[in-house]
């Protein structure tokens, strides 16, 4: 089979949204989260992109979960923010939804890659950037990059 491409966002089954929150909850108390499913057309496969928000609106992790076609969870990456998301965005907060975190155009079902590859605008204030996102056969989360900076720097001529 050759290369198809295309992404739809649907619903998420409570046993999908169950899942990713036992991912991404910690201690903290009175968290909202935020889940949508990026469903990948004739692979099998969907991707979750989940966020959990302190009570303040701020974020305080995210996750890109791939289940297969029957809800098992395939691969997973789960970070916890740093504060330094992005050069000079700014925090990420609840009301930002999830295209801060994964901000998908489209995806791919690719000859050689085992599952589907996500294709993402990953620009920020400072630069524009594309990438492309999927997991490997042990699970393990891969990108591929290009940026480009196209910010003058604020403090004026080096001459």
């Amino acid at each position: 089979p050759g290369s198809t491409a295309g992404v739809a966002f649907g619903p998420l089954t409570q046993q999908a949204i169950a899942t990713t929150h036992q991912l991404i909850t910690g201690p903290e108390p009175g968290v909202r989260f935020r889940d949508t499913a990026v469903v990948v057309p004739r692979s099998g496969y969907f991707y979750t992109i989940d966020a959990v928000y302190d009570s303040s609106g701020a974020i305080l992790r995210d996750a890109l979960v791939l289940f297969d076609s029957h809800g098992k969870v395939v691969a997973t990456s789960v970070q916890a923010d740093t504060g330094e998301t992005c050069d000079g965005c700014g925090a990420i907060t609840f009301n930002d939804g999830y295209w801060r975190l994964y901000n998908v155009l489209n995806a791919f079902v690719i000859p050689g890659f085992t599952y589907p590859v996500l294709f993402l605008d990953t620009s920020t204030v400072e630069g524009r950037a594309l990438s492309l996102i999927t997991f490997d056969t042990k699970g393990r989360y891969g990108s591929y990059r290009i940026y480009e900076y196209v910010v003058t720097c604020i403090l004026g001529d080096s001459q």
